[in-house]
């Protein structure tokens, strides 16, 4: 029996409007998410798509649950509707990002039995790259304010899925996530004369800030991919039939993830395009 939700989250807001600099990729994130969900509906039973008004129209023909949320996407934080459907939970469960393929069943998403799953750990070059100057410049507004935040953890948690068994644990990173977010808002003039879009604020806000909340509190995460290099991470992902696209890579990937769509689920695939057609505006 299937005791642990798989959750999605998708405010498509982001994606209309320049992301990473990618310009509109509306369509290609409406492909990527549904192929996503049918794959994990070949293995699991208790699926809930949230999404916008603007996926529901074309989503929501999915054979999973699909419920309608309002978002609203401030200071470019494109990870907060994750972290509004993350607060929404109140039983075991897993968020998968829409860029997150299982082409075979993975037996911990059945029964977590982990207080918290991510997907892996982020050290050295990665670290180096996404976090490290900025972890420099939010200390100075978070240190002292954060009871949880440590300017030199040295590496940050990839969420790519990420779930709570411990609920009670997940409400207080949530209300964790709330003060960070709102220092953040506080501080964006300043953030972005900082920035001048070289880095991803969201990493910071919510992988890092996960990072550091779980260290404090203690608990060592669940590691769906424990091996101590991304190579050998990618191998063992092979394995388990685990694929993440990172980043823009799933732009660059379009055409083959509208391929395999089209391959795999064409019967849904043909009622995507179809809506696609009718409702999509600038998307081709």
């Amino acid at each position: 029996m299937n005791m642990t939700k798989i959750v999605w989250s998708l405010d498509t807001l982001p994606a209309l409007n320049n992301r990473w600099e990618q310009g509109n990729k509306f369509r290609e994130t409406i492909i990527m998410y549904a192929l996503s969900i049918l794959y994990a509906h070949l293995w699991y039973d208790d699926l809930e798509l949230y999404c916008d008004e603007r996926a529901y129209e074309i989503l929501s023909i999915l054979p999973i649950k699909v419920t309608k949320l309002d978002f609203n996407s401030e200071d470019g934080l494109w990870m907060d509707s994750k972290l509004k459907v993350i607060e929404l939970q109140k039983r075991p469960f897993i968020h998968i990002d829409g860029d997150v393929f299982l082409q075979k069943p993975i037996q911990i998403f059945h029964n977590l039995n982990q207080p918290v799953i991510v997907e892996r750990v982020e050290i050295e070059d990665q670290f180096t790259s996404h976090y490290e100057k900025q972890v420099e410049f939010l200390d100075n507004y978070f240190d002292g304010i954060l009871r949880h935040w440590k300017k030199d953890l040295g590496y940050s948690l990839n969420c790519g899925v990420v779930g709570f068994s411990d609920i009670s644990l997940k409400d207080d990173f949530i209300e964790q996530y709330k003060i960070c977010k709102s220092i953040f808002k506080d501080i964006k003039t300043d953030y972005d004369k900082f920035n001048n879009i070289k880095y991803e604020p969201c990493v910071v806000l919510e992988q890092y800030n996960l990072a550091c909340f779980l260290k404090y509190r203690g608990v060592k995460p669940f590691l769906l991919l424990n091996e101590p290099n991304l190579n050998n991470n990618s191998i063992f992902a092979q394995r388990l039939g685990y694929c993440h696209l990172y980043g823009v890579s799933k732009y660059q990937m379009k055409n083959d993830i509208e391929k395999r769509l089209e391959i795999a689920f064409s019967y849904w695939y043909n009622k995507i395009i179809e809506k696609l057609q009718y409702i999509c505006i600038n998307c081709k």
